[in-house]
């Protein structure tokens, strides 16, 4: 298992890298079972005294703690049945934990946890192979399932996606993956009726389609060997597949997909173990003209996400001034226009660079203005190149305008896969 983790959550310190696994040694460090890796000073640590056994399944929470599940009894010298919490200083157990293994978690929007596995009860509650912890108790989701959950993930409007070994859920068919919507579960369409099939990992792509890996040679009645995509509608294969199991699915930063197991072929390629899945329409965003300072600082704007179809891309800018209101400026075409010429109070040097087909104000916050776009999940505009800036409004404490700055700005590029 593998996560990014930020110790801190949303404070100054930099994410690291979590395993977690059957060792004793990361690096030069003692660390059994699980171990951090800090990509900035390239140095493995423990997290406290570890894991008894080893750890299957890891999650991180809003505050900055971990999670970790699997086959253990102790974390840290600490009792704790098969799922346990790491505060970045110590282990706790969550409530008296599980009665089997857990093997798949996930963090759903508002903080709660998901954990999937080979257990039938959680905190002393009946839970057929799935359960919720709330912070404070554990609880079933629905009558649950009939066969093991293997893999977990939460989709950008916060529903649930459970995979497995099952035939329904909540007792609904739904074969091998299910979606939990809040209070009911229900199939993705025919799902991977193969016998015998298990799902054993899910990622979602940044248009919000998913894909699944395990054993299976059909998904909807389509092919699909060992991997397929659900579109909310129906399932399809990936290319020809791989010729054995896929064990694990992440997606990089830039929204591409990587897939691991115990594959050798993929596509009809050579690919030992390892493969990605790439496009011919990659969604960019590129930064091109100058910001300018105001009295916030330099205005600098830097996307946080990239423009897929089906998902909303989303930037920030900083250097905001402390009293001020922001205009989120998107235009087909690039211009360069000096701001003193829009305004008298336009600061010298600084340019608007984008035309102005869509204007969005926003009030910025600690200096900082977050901008999103909704992009409609339609093939049409794949290629359609739009520009985006940030202009800082900055306002006297009577409202007047004082001066009037601006962001590098971005091209963007709508993607696909």
């Amino acid at each position: 298992a593998t996560t990014m983790w930020d110790p801190d959550g949303a404070g100054p310190m930099q994410p690291v890298l979590v395993v977690g696994g059957e060792f004793t040694i990361a690096g030069t460090a003692v660390a059994r079972g699980i171990a951090a890796y800090d990509p900035v000073t390239g140095a493995w640590s423990a997290l406290g005294s570890g894991i008894d056994i080893r750890v299957l399944a890891l999650t991180s929470l809003p505050n900055g703690d971990l999670v970790a599940g699997g086959p253990f009894t102790t974390a840290g010298g600490v009792s704790a049945s098969n799922i346990a919490r790491w505060s970045g200083t110590s282990w706790s157990a969550l409530g008296s934990g599980m009665n089997n293994y857990v093997y798949a978690l996930t963090t759903l929007p508002n903080g709660d946890v998901v954990a999937g596995g080979q257990f039938t009860t959680a905190g002393g509650v009946s839970a057929n192979y799935i359960a919720r912890w709330n912070g404070t108790s554990w609880s079933a989701l629905g009558s649950g399932m009939n066969g093991f959950v293997y893999a977990l993930t939460t989709l950008p409007n916060g529903d649930l996606l459970a995979g497995g070994a099952f035939t329904t859920a909540g007792g609904v068919s739904a074969n091998r993956v299910a979606r939990w919507n809040g209070t009911s579960w229900s199939p993705l369409g025919s799902g991977i009726s193969a016998v015998p099939a298990s799902v054993l990992a899910m990622a979602v792509l940044p248009n919000g389609d998913v894909v699944a890996g395990g054993y299976f040679t059909t998904a909807g009645g389509a092919g699909g060997n060992y991997i397929a995509r659900w579109n909310g509608t129906n399932w399809s294969a990936l290319g020809s597949g791989m010729n054995n199991q896929v064990l694990a699915l992440t997606t990089l930063p830039n929204g591409y997909l990587v897939a691991g197991g115990v594959f050798t072929v993929v596509n009809g390629a050579i690919s030992m173990c390892l493969a990605r899945l790439t496009t011919t329409c990659p969604a960019t965003a590129v930064s091109y003209g100058a910001g300018c300072t105001g009295s916030g600082g330099p205005n600098v704007l830097a996307a946080t996400s990239l423009p897929w179809i089906g998902s909303t891309f989303r930037s920030a800018a900083t250097g905001m001034p402390s009293s001020a209101l922001a205009l989120g400026v998107f235009g087909f075409s690039t211009i360069t226009t000096p701001m003193p010429s829009i305004l008298p109070q336009g600061v010298a040097g600084c340019t608007l660079h984008v035309s102005t087909d869509l204007l969005e104000l926003y009030v910025p916050a600690a200096g900082i203005m977050q901008t999103q776009l909704a992009i409609p999940n339609t093939v049409a505009i794949v290629g359609v190149v739009l520009h985006q800036q940030v202009v800082p409004i900055e306002l006297s404490g009577t409202g007047s305008i004082t001066a009037l700055t601006g962001t590098n700005a971005l091209t963007l590029t709508i993607g696909s896969f």
